[in-house]
């Protein structure tokens, strides 16, 4: 598990590290050596007038933490739940399922579909 907060560097649980996949292995340590430097950045920015809200689709360990590190304008999307047409811009930040993408994908305007950023642990190739 991974914990960050603004104040303080992000600390993780060696033995559920190991515990995970190769591939979550390497994208946790990457969202560690990320986060250890943003953390203050992000909050700096949720803080700044004028920073633009995001949409998050998934309420997971990645959603979570970018609403945590985000701004209060920011809005969660949960399972089965369509994208909402508020703020009118801005990143769709994808932390599904690669099962799911294509409902994702479908449940968002077809203007806003430019706006999606994925953020899987598996491989988009086929689906992109």
């Amino acid at each position: 598990s991974v914990d960050c907060h603004p104040s303080s560097t992000c600390e993780f649980n060696i033995p559920t590290m190991l515990a995970l996949s190769s591939a979550s292995f390497v994208l946790a340590l990457l969202l560690v050596a990320a986060t250890r430097t943003t953390v203050e950045a992000f909050s700096a920015a949720a803080a700044t007038p004028g920073t633009i809200p995001s949409i998050i689709v998934g309420g997971g360990r990645i959603g979570s933490l970018l609403k945590d590190l985000g701004t209060d304008a920011d809005v969660i999307v949960k399972r089965g739940e369509t994208i909402p047409s508020e703020p009118p811009s801005g990143p769709i930040y994808v932390c599904t399922r690669n099962d799911v993408l294509a409902d994702v994908v479908a449940a968002t305007p077809e203007s806003r579909r430019g706006d999606l950023c994925f953020l899987q642990n598996g491989m988009l190739g086929e689906f992109i």
